[in-house]
């Protein structure tokens, strides 16, 4: 009888939490007003476009060192604590960089006193909220898990393989996805997805972010060229600079790594034409479902 009577106890409190932490979250303030409090300084006008965003499907293309992963940690855990409930799913390329997501998220939680149960990648909020922190270096460990909210980090720098592995965690919940990147060359998920119909398209070049001084900016397009600076700082999808071809020619073009030394022509275009059909199955299957979600 005292076993079940502690039980019972531990799942009153568990409820008693759980309705008190949903009644705080309703008096959550303004979103952006939250993230200066805790964040310590003025948001940019796209950091505040970002915060109110509460479309089902939202892509940021930024600037380097723009504050792209500050704001993502903010955004995450403001949901986190809005939505009682909410499964958060977060998705980066590499663990390094999963981990300083997870840091993000975890110092905005921590500045605004949520009590949060840690354990290894997965944060568990008071009111049933979780933050789960995945890195996108095996895509096939990440098949299995359902998000309410799927935030992928650094879409465009990672293997092709993460896209179709991460897409369907929001299929079935019907869930929002938010994917924020630096651009990649003129092709690749990310580039779909900004470009398709009913997708909220945000493009942050280096002189919409505040703590840029134009001087710097000015130093730093000077050294990068022309070419890698349109990418780096205004944020656009251009072929890489140290390439000089376009991306057209770079599509007409088959470059198989290494052939035998008595390979032929054929060999060689054979090659080439199966990592590409590879990549374009990939490309296709991940437009299908993303166009279907």
């Amino acid at each position: 009888m005292g076993k079940r009577f502690a039980e019972a106890q531990a799942a009153f409190d568990r409820l008693e939490a759980y309705i008190a932490a949903s009644a705080k979250a309703e008096d959550l303030p303004d979103p952006v007003k939250w993230a200066e409090q805790v964040l310590g300084f003025a948001l940019d006008p796209w950091q505040q476009n970002i915060m109110r965003s509460q479309h089902h499907r939202l892509v940021v293309v930024a600037a380097r060192q723009s504050g792209k992963s500050v704001i993502t940690g903010a955004k995450d855990a403001y949901d986190a604590m809005r939505i009682p409930g909410l499964r958060v799913v977060v998705v980066s390329p590499s663990f390094r960089q999963s981990a300083l997501l997870a840091a993000k998220i975890d110092d905005a939680l921590a500045g605004s006193g949520q009590a949060v149960k840690r354990v290894r990648e997965r944060m568990t909020l008071p009111n049933g909220s979780t933050v789960q922190v995945l890195h996108g270096d095996r895509a096939s460990t990440l098949r299995g898990y359902t998000a309410d909210l799927l935030l992928a980090d650094e879409l465009a720098f990672a293997k092709p393989e993460l896209a179709p592995a991460i897409l369907p965690m929001v299929g079935a919940s019907k869930g929002r996805l938010i994917a924020i990147s630096s651009p990649n060359g003129p092709g690749g998920i990310v580039y779909d997805m900004a470009h398709q119909d009913g997708v909220e398209f945000m493009q942050v070049p280096a002189r919409a972010v505040g703590h840029f001084d134009s001087a710097v900016i000015a130093e730093i397009r000077g050294r990068l060229g022309a070419q890698l600076a349109r990418q780096e700082l205004d944020a656009e999808f251009v072929a890489s600079a140290s390439s000089v071809f376009d991306a057209d020619a770079l599509d007409r073009m088959f470059a198989p790594s290494e052939l035998p030394e008595d390979a032929t022509d054929v060999d060689a275009q054979e090659t080439g034409l199966q990592e590409r059909f590879r990549r374009q199955q990939n490309r296709e299957q991940t437009l299908n479902y993303w166009q279907g979600m």
